[in-house]
């Protein structure tokens, strides 16, 4: 469900309708320790339960759930996870899928290794039908440990020349290494300033952590 923000006598209205158009990329790092240890001995893998994590994440907290609908900004209830894979015909290209998000980890991992699965086959860019806005889009590099990323948006792509746009974080994480006895994962964070600013760029990435050590396996 979307539901819709008394836009009049919203307080962040004035910074809204500054910045909206604007995004901006943070990429830190994140101790993943635990959280590494215990899906591993577990028998789970890393994509499917980082994904997880970042989903339990952002439906948390609205305040990276927002998008607008017909021009009138607001917030979902719930967003599942979108993700990228490569193709498994050997073309290094990628797919991306849609898997529903699930507060119970287990019923989340086995529906999303089963979407991976039909995606990695589908040979086109988009496993799914319809585009969908109530989603949190995440993306993995687990060749490179990277320390900063920038990226480049047309407005078509955005959106934010359309009256329905997303303003939901996207997400994408690097490889994770050992660090003075922790498990540390680089996380880049694009967020768009119209809803989001330092203070919930902080938020954000201290719930990730939160997140992944809470996770009831």
């Amino acid at each position: 469900m979307f539901n819709f923000i008394d836009y009049e006598n919203w307080n962040r209205k004035e910074i809204y309708d500054k910045f909206l158009g604007y995004t901006f990329s943070v990429t830190t790092e994140i101790d993943i320790t635990s959280f590494r240890q215990n899906t591993k001995a577990a028998g789970y893998k890393f994509y499917p339960s980082i994904c997880w994590a970042i989903g339990k994440t952002v439906n948390s907290d609205r305040d990276f759930r927002f998008a607008r609908i017909n021009g009138k900004p607001g917030y979902y209830d719930k967003l599942d996870v979108h993700f990228n894979m490569l193709r498994n015909d050997g073309s290094n290209l990628f797919t991306h899928a849609i898997t529903p998000f699930d507060e119970d980890f287990k019923s989340f991992y086995n529906r999303f290794q089963k979407d991976k699965a039909d995606a990695e086959g589908c040979g086109k860019l988009y496993n799914y039908d319809k585009p969908r806005m109530d989603c949190v889009h995440v993306s993995v590099m687990t060749d490179i440990i990277h320390t900063a990323l920038a990226m480049s948006k047309p407005a078509e792509f955005s959106a934010y020349n359309k009256p329905d746009t997303a303003f939901i974080p996207f997400i994408i994480v690097g490889k994770f290494y050992e660090k003075e006895g922790k498990t540390i994962l680089p996380v880049t964070a694009e967020l768009h300033h119209c809803v989001n600013d330092g203070f919930h760029t902080q938020k954000l990435f201290k719930l990730l952590e939160q997140s992944c050590r809470e996770v009831k396996l």
